[in-house]
């Protein structure tokens, strides 16, 4: 039975199992995960990372940056700059990005706030899935790879999560100011 921290198969997953040799015992083997699933997991992180943030939301910047994380799972890479001719353009560069998200207010703002984008990528075995272990490599990775050190004002964040074969590749993006 599985923890809290786990996501169980369900039936719409195309589940195998395989014959331990020299038992009548079933190993259960996950070949993969339903869209449904994958979207419960993605979910699961994004609300477990935002309650470990002592940040306030700013929901702008979750727009811009759940759009960069699809952008960069759409291309398989880790990129902070974004290209118009690749699917999933949005803008850019984060303060593009940002501008197109808030519809240009923040271009307006009168306390205009460095931002700072960091990006990160974790993959994993469907089968090894622990979503608190997945939720601490990734707070780990963008904490590392922020640009700005400091205390920021607010944040939004986006996780994108590809599944290849028996993995899922998770990309997440935290901007923030």
């Amino acid at each position: 039975s599985p923890s809290g921290n786990e996501l169980a198969p369900t039936d719409n997953s195309v589940v195998n199992f395989e014959l331990v040799k020299g038992s009548t015992e079933k190993k259960k083997i996950v070949k993969r995960m339903s869209v449904i699933e994958i979207e419960q997991t993605r979910s699961k992180l994004l609300e477990m990372i935002k309650s470990n943030s002592a940040v306030p939301e700013n929901k702008a910047m979750e727009k811009a940056a759940m759009n960069h994380a699809r952008y960069m799972a759409n291309l398989k890479t880790l990129t902070h700059n974004e290209n118009k001719y690749h699917p999933g353009f949005y803008g850019e560069t984060e303060m593009k990005r940002m501008m197109k998200a808030s519809l240009g207010l923040y271009f307006f703002s009168q306390n205009k706030i460095q931002l700072s984008e960091s990006i990160a990528s974790v993959k994993t075995e469907i089968e090894d899935l622990d979503i608190s272990e997945l939720v601490s490599a990734i707070t780990s990775d963008l904490d590392s790879n922020a640009k700005i050190k400091g205390n920021p004002v607010s944040a939004g964040y986006g996780i994108s999560i590809i599944q290849i074969k028996t993995q899922l590749k998770i990309y997440a993006v935290r901007l923030e100011g």
